[in-house]
């Protein structure tokens, strides 16, 4: 081996001397056979065949030498000959040393912009003929591209080993051991080195997410989309960018991001069915269709994916109890299923799923106390169980998951203070307590809760304005402390909150009018302004803003009339303008509506109490 390693530069020489000189009694300038040449001749080159000779590379420049000296001889015929040669063993050599390929492409780029021109061609002529004195300013250029190959190579090299380093820094930040910002740095370092690669742009991508750089995240992953090179890493990449689109409230250019993950899943999945690998990545991209069908309200279409990927979930968890990406899927499936159940009004089977990802969630976080994600898990499904405790007006209860979900997203937030998911779940059990305060009513204890949360949610609109659900937080967390206010009877300053509410309603719904939930935020935060302003008196700005937010959800409901949150609403709405009066609303047409619904099994347990209050009214208006 030893041997070889030595002799093969010696080769290589002959023939390039060889060809050298054949191309030095060419008459006429072959600004191919000129770049072929130099190819061959490039450091790069003789650097790879050291490292990657074999006897195929052998026979190759034999075969070089040999259509050289026929050249030299004056066969002028076996020049393009000579030049697929070269060429071909260039490329040969490209396919055994990936660094290599890279590299050479950027020589290549370099001289074949040199031999564009025929003054160009006639220059780098003389150089590969050894005139290096005649053709000074190419040699300048040529150093240039040399330079900037051999960095190419060397910059490759080096992300080989950052990336090592970085997927361990990912491992020990996904359990806790260091923070979202120092492994961004070492993924930003990576895809310096070597920008050419899909999954590092993935992960980055995700990093960014979670530090709430949704701008960034966003073009970290156009570029995994643009750079995939396989089916599966642009399925990836897709599924990737969705996440970004459905943050910053683009739901069906998430949606088309997420059918083309899905198509490209299952056709992966049909041509390999012993690899159940391909049969998760179906049911992960299942549970993201799922999700963005959800927000969309097309209900009947999210609980047909999350029941397909619910049920490959089972099926692989049975096969493999221990796996524990499964069993977090098989979680995070549970808790889809339950938010569409959710949205449905099926109180009582949307518990039983969100218990059931908490079971799973806890024997996880048991099983390996050092794993944030699992904790994350259990504290997400306590918050999904209160707040179906709450609507079932079991308030002991969901205090006690609210109160859990706080302690664990506290220590979390703590141990990462850069990850905005973290910040963002602290302020969402912060809310959660707030509310169930508010309820009893202990208004300091509300306002307290409430004004921790606001420090985070403006802090973190602040740093990513293009997310849609971080400016809508500090909507949220607005109207939440215009309640507390209007609880103490001070209307005024409530009256103001609910306005900067509505202003960033209106603000989000205008950018994104085909999200139905921003369209209800809106009519919700003119529901709250229109009871204020009758609060004080002012009926004629009432009853303004209680029409407008009646219209509202006569709208969505046409549009989806079997989603229950939005009979409630409309049902709300009703009562609203009809107690306010002297706008045609009748009390009869708010029991109509509120009947209908319960009908249907729509109406949620604790709304009841808002349909015996309209069939008192209208049971009043009718004896007057």
């Amino acid at each position: 081996m030893t041997t070889k390693r030595r002799t093969l530069p010696a080769v290589v020489a002959m023939a390039l001397l060889a060809t050298l000189a054949a191309r030095s009694q060419a008459a006429v300038i072959d600004a191919r056979g000129e770049v072929a040449a130099a190819l061959f001749a490039a450091s790069a080159t003789q650097a790879a065949v050291e490292r990657e000779g074999d006897a195929r590379l052998r026979a190759a420049q034999a075969k070089i030498q040999a259509l050289s000296t026929q050249v030299l001889a004056g066969d002028v015929r076996r020049r393009s000959d000579l030049a697929a040669a070269e060429e071909g063993f260039v490329a040969q050599l490209a396919e055994k040393d990936r660094v290599y390929a890279e590299a050479i492409a950027a020589f290549r780029g370099a001289v074949t912009d040199v031999a564009a021109t025929p003054q160009g061609a006639t220059a780098l002529a003389r150089y590969n003929a050894g005139d290096q004195v005649g053709a000074l300013d190419i040699l300048d250029k040529l150093q240039a591209a040399d330079e900037t190959a051999r960095q190419t190579a060397t910059d490759i090299q080096k992300a080989v080993g950052e990336r090592r380093i970085a997927e361990l820094a990912l491992d020990a930040r996904n359990k806790g051991k260091i923070d979202t910002a120092s492994v961004i740095a070492r993924f930003e370092s990576v895809t310096r080195f070597d920008p050419g690669v899909s999954r590092d742009w993935v992960e980055l991508d995700r990093l960014y997410q979670s530090a709430g750089r949704t701008t960034d995240a966003r073009r970290a992953a156009a570029t995994a989309v643009e750079l995939a090179d396989n089916e599966f890493d642009r399925a990836v990449a897709l599924g990737e960018y969705g996440d970004i689109l459905v943050a910053q409230g683009d739901l069906a250019g998430a949606r088309t991001a997420y059918e083309g993950e899905l198509a490209v899943f299952r056709r992966l999945a049909s041509a390999n069915p012993s690899d159940t690998r391909f049969q998760v990545d179906v049911a992960a991209a299942s549970g993201s269709m799922g999700s963005v069908l959800t927000k969309q309200n097309d209900l009947v279409s999210a609980g047909k994916a999350y029941s397909e990927q619910l049920a490959t979930l089972e099926q692989l968890t049975a096969a493999d109890p221990s796996n524990v990406v499964l069993q977090r899927d098989f979680a995070a499936a549970l808790a889809g299923g339950g938010r569409v159940l959710t949205a449905r009004g099926d109180l009582t089977n949307a518990r039983a799923a969100y218990e059931g990802e908490l079971a799973v969630f806890r024997r996880l976080a048991a099983a390996d106390p050092g794993d944030a994600q699992a904790e994350q898990g259990v504290a997400s499904a306590l918050e999904a169980d209160g707040d179906i405790m709450r609507g079932q007006n079991d308030l002991a209860d969901a205090v006690k998951a609210y109160e859990e979900e706080l302690e664990i997203d506290r220590r979390l937030a703590a141990d990462d203070p850069a990850n905005a998911d973290s910040q963002h779940n602290l302020a969402a059990a912060l809310e959660r307590v707030g509310d169930v305060r508010l309820a009893k009513p202990d208004f300091a204890g509300a306002r307290n809760a409430y004004d921790e949360e606001l420090a985070i949610v403006e802090r973190r609109a602040a740093t990513d304005p293009s997310n849609v659900e971080a400016q809508s937080a500090v909507a949220t967390v607005f109207e939440r402390m215009g309640l507390v206010l209007a609880g103490q009877e001070d209307l005024p300053a409530a009256r103001k909150l609910f306005d900067d509410e509505l202003a960033i309603d209106r603000a989000l719904a205008a950018a994104h009018p085909s999200d139905i939930g921003l369209q209800s935020d809106v009519g919700q935060a003119l529901g709250k302004e229109g009871l204020t302003v009758f609060g004080m008196g002012n009926l004629v700005e009432a009853r303004k803003a209680l029409e407008e937010s009646l219209a509202i959800y006569r709208r969505l409901t046409a549009a989806d009339p079997s989603n229950s949150s939005l009979g409630l609403d409309l049902g709300t709405a009703l009562f609203d303008v009809a107690l306010v009066g002297g706008s045609g609303a009748r009390w009869a047409d708010v029991v109509t509506e509120l009947e209908s619904l319960d009908r249907k099994g729509l109406l949620p347990q604790a709304s009841h109490e808002i349909l015996d209050a309209a069939r008192q009214q209208a049971a009043a208006a009718a004896h007057r």
